[in-house]
């Protein structure tokens, strides 16, 4: 297993606290940081006074170590985590019904060889003995069409109570891996259902650093070697005032022991209360250049000194200034953008607006949009074209699938709704991959024979194969999913209400139901399926790469700060919220043609990673078409297990 370069690891530095956080203390640490790192003192008064906070994260080990120590030498408690490599293994088919199992790890390795190990460990947590539990493990490209499967038996059979028991599944071949899902059955195919209890905590507490006596005297020359190269003469960012306080006071200071976030004195908040502020502590706070910089200032033998804005930056605003690839949603950005810097930010975050008063702070946008049309207009002036553009487009790239659903309705009819919502399911099982012509004709060859309840296998036609299934192992896999497909299709029409997320959980125990196609069945069998009412309103939109990746150059999300990491990160609120702005009653409406315009060339798309083909785009009329030479989807959306 190859190791990790600590150079590339990530880490981040918390303030949890000034000394007692008295507001002497707080008082004092800004003054002294502001006067020291040219920091404005109201900028700090602001981060004191939202402790605990992630000053900045994203930074290498050695820049988070000087930051942590620039903080603490001024009497602040710091500490220091590390960022974890979390795979993208997901638990699938979780329900809230009793669980048997619990998933306790899971981790993903790529052998010399080049074959990818998915190992892990379960625990059977129920109070019988299982037997004959065998992991599926299926992966996913980027496009979340499904790549390959395995099913293996756990080597314990069988699982008593209270016993866990490894699983180990190799998959051969240079594998384009993007997503991995993980569920457990037996050997009828019946679901087990399983608890996630994986250790996900995505930061890591690190040593923290110690600052001894000698570090109270803490100066930008002793650390700007290793972090910025020798700069010419220029004017001191170091205040005198900062190098003339006594040792005394200092080694006061500096002595502190951090303490741990959950001791009393501090009452500080759990790593998860830290990141839930989100939004609320999202502060972009834009810094123009100071008034002195009006007048030029000299050296002693007369010569000019470059202006600030020319001259390299304090080292500490260094290691705080925003590094390419962003922050995160959680983090205070403390930043001095002169006018240069100002004129960069404005050509990647277009909805960004800048006040006219210099030392005016300025706060990024917030992801609710308003309902009156003025708000709209500001925030997205294209609004009414985008609708019609999506109304249009599915207009002029109608299903094949749903084209032939409607004219069999019409001229033969279905034997009733169980029919018709079987033949509904059938096919977006089949439909694994685009274009969608082969899936149609597999369920034209069994829509009508797979109601017989003595249908037997060597009945079932031939069928096309997929990218990863041959005919013959597709419908061998096909004729054993009928009975999940039946089971479904019965359970849907007893309700005539449903929940999106709870009709999903159901649809998907059918054997090889991706998200995708699971999200579309639901789109389907709501307009298909008289008496079946889905509550759309309630359905969050699936935020495929490609999705993601057309909302940035539209510039509905900035993929240098609204990361994608999953549900209510801040990429997926702003997306959520512009799509129920979009079409209230159904945001799903963008969710197929915008990731289809994101996809691959032979699937219709336009939008891709780098160079986008915007000709014959039906957003080319109004789309900013922002960062075309950048991927926003690899900049913007972090997977995680």
């Amino acid at each position: 297993m190859s190791t990790i370069d600590p150079r590339k690891e990530s880490y981040r530095v918390i303030l949890h606290s000034i000394g007692g956080n008295t507001e002497e203390e707080k008082t004092r640490f800004c003054r002294e940081v502001s006067e020291n790192y040219g920091i404005p003192l109201r900028l700090m008064k602001k981060i004191a006074d939202r402790c605990p906070i992630v000053v900045k994260k994203d930074l290498p080990s050695k820049k988070a170590e000087l930051l942590a120590l620039a903080f603490k030498s001024s009497g602040a408690f710091v500490s220091v985590e590390r960022k974890r490599n979390l795979s993208p293994i997901f638990l699938d088919f979780m329900t809230e019904e009793p669980c048997r199992l619990e998933l306790k790890s899971s981790s993903l390795r790529k052998s010399p060889g080049g074959a990818w190990q998915v190992s892990g460990r379960v625990k059977n947590i129920s109070n019988e003995e299982l037997h004959n539990i065998w992991s599926l493990v299926q992966l996913f490209d980027e496009f979340e069409e499904l790549i390959t499967f395995e099913e293996i038996p756990l080597p314990i059979n069988p699982l008593r109570p209270d016993e866990s028991s490894p699983f180990k599944v190799i998959f051969e071949g240079d594998i384009p891996i993007h997503k991995i899902t993980i569920a457990f059955k037996n050997a009828s195919g019946n679901l087990f259902q399983t608890m996630d209890r994986r250790d996900k905590k995505e930061w890591v507490e690190i040593k923290r650093y110690e600052v001894e006596k000698k570090d109270a005297s803490f100066r930008v020359a002793e650390i700007s070697g290793e972090i910025l190269p020798p700069l010419e003469p220029q004017i001191s960012l170091v205040s005198e005032i900062g190098e003339e306080k006594s040792e005394e006071e200092s080694a006061g200071k500096t002595s502190q022991e951090i303490s741990l976030p959950e001791t009393h004195e501090l009452a500080l908040k759990k790593e998860e209360e830290i990141r839930s502020g989100g939004e609320a502590l999202t502060l972009s706070l834009l810094e123009e250049v100071n008034q002195q910089e009006k007048e030029p200032a000299t050296t002693e033998e007369g010569g000019e000194i470059e202006p600030e804005e020319k001259a390299a930056p304090d080292v500490i605003r260094a290691l705080i200034e925003r590094e390419e690839g962003g922050p995160g949603e959680e983090e205070l950005h403390l930043e001095a953008l002169l006018e240069t810097r100002i004129g960069d930010i404005l050509q990647t975050e277009p909805d960004l607006s800048l006040s006219e008063e210099g030392d005016q702070v300025i706060e990024e946008r917030p992801v609710a949009i308003e309902k009156e049309g003025k708000e709209e207009t500001i925030l997205y002036p294209w609004m009414e074209d985008f609708k019609k553009a999506i109304v249009a487009y599915e207009q002029i790239n109608p299903d094949p699938f749903e084209v032939w659903f409607e004219n069999v309705q019409k001229e033969v009819g279905f034997e009733g709704a169980y029919h018709s919502l079987f033949t509904l399911l059938i096919y977006a099982r089949f439909n694994q991959t685009h274009p969608s012509e082969t899936p149609l004709e597999n369920t034209r060859k069994v829509y009508k024979l797979s109601l017989r309840a003595d249908l037997l296998l060597e009945e079932v036609p031939p069928m096309e194969g997929t990218l990863f299934f041959s005919g013959e192992a597709w419908r061998d896999l096909y004729f054993r999913a009928i009975p999940k497909l039946r089971e479904v299709s019965h359970r849907i029409l007893e309700k005539n209400e449903w929940d999106p997320s709870e009709l999903d959980r159901l649809i998907r125990i059918i054997p090889h139901m991706t998200d995708r196609n699971s999200r579309r069945a639901i789109r389907s069998i709501r307009e298909r399926i008289p008496g079946i009412n889905v509550k759309f309103l309630n359905m969050d939109i699936d935020i495929s790469e490609g999705l993601y990746r057309v909302a940035s150059r539209l510039g509905i999300v900035n993929p240098l700060f609204d990361y994608y990491q999953g549900k209510n990160s801040m990429g997926d609120l702003k997306l959520q919220s512009f799509a129920k702005t979009a079409f209230p009653d159904d945001p799903g409406k963008i969710e197929e043609p915008m990731s289809r315009l994101g996809g691959k060339e032979e699937e219709g798309g336009h939008c891709f990673p780098t160079g986008p083909q915007c000709r014959h785009c039906p957003f080319e009329g109004f789309c900013p078409k922002l960062l075309p030479g950048l991927n926003p989807a690899e900049k913007g959306m972090i997977i995680q297990s």
